[in-house]
């Protein structure tokens, strides 16, 4: 017999140790979006920032649900996902962190933008929320962002869930295809002024998917 090459995936919870990985591929999609993180700063410091942040996060209240996808021994993917408001670190704690790095206005804008631009995120019943969906470069469009999508469906379905939400800026045509390829489908479109002024995210789209058994 040849010898076949042998691929394998697994999904685990981010341990503290991989925080640096999650905010990579995070950071790295994200700026795809929102090319405002990186201006005056390189790469490499922002990713440290946020990293910091996330540390901070999980030590003060544990893992909020992040995930990452291997493949083949590589982290190629990352999920972060809620089934309840997400607890925040206070502002000022955020502030401070981010004025190791940036002057005072930058370091505002983005602490806004790490806080969101809408209003509170309501949940209703039986919902799970998408909050965060990353692919590291060189491994997108190659399965790993629906392999995400269907874990998160599989994490509501052993909580008893019926429905999946998420939210999507308009100009993410890419992602709003796949959304609606496996089911999702956009249910109302909000404004974010402040969004528009600091990053020229003008609207995003509120998607939702029900669950069949």
């Amino acid at each position: 017999m040849g010898n076949a090459e042998m691929t394998t995936s697994e999904i685990h919870l981010c341990n503290r140790k991989e925080l640096p990985l999650f905010t990579q591929i995070m950071c790295q999609a994200f700026n795809d979006k929102y090319p405002f993180f990186f201006k005056g700063l390189s790469e490499k410091d922002y990713i440290e920032l946020v990293t910091t942040l996330n540390i901070l996060s999980y030590d003060r209240f544990g893992n909020q649900s992040k995930y990452l996808l291997y493949h083949n021994g590589v982290v190629v993917g990352a999920l972060e996902v809620y089934t309840a408001p997400r607890k925040e670190l206070p502002f000022g704690m955020v502030l401070k962190v981010l004025k190791k790095k940036y002057r005072l206005l930058p370091a505002i804008k983005t602490a806004l933008m790490l806080f969101g631009f809408g209003p509170p995120k309501i949940f209703p019943a039986n919902t799970l929320y998408i909050d965060k969906i990353g692919i590291r470069e060189g491994f997108r469009r190659r399965g790993f962002g629906k392999k995400l999508l269907n874990y998160a469906f599989q994490l509501a379905r052993e909580q008893n869930l019926s429905n999946v939400e998420l939210e999507v800026i308009t100009t993410n045509t890419g992602a709003i295809a796949l959304y609606k390829k496996i089911g999702f489908q956009i249910v109302g479109t909000t404004k974010t002024p402040l969004g528009r002024i600091f990053v020229g995210v003008e609207k995003y789209h509120h998607m939702h998917k029900l669950l069949g058994d």
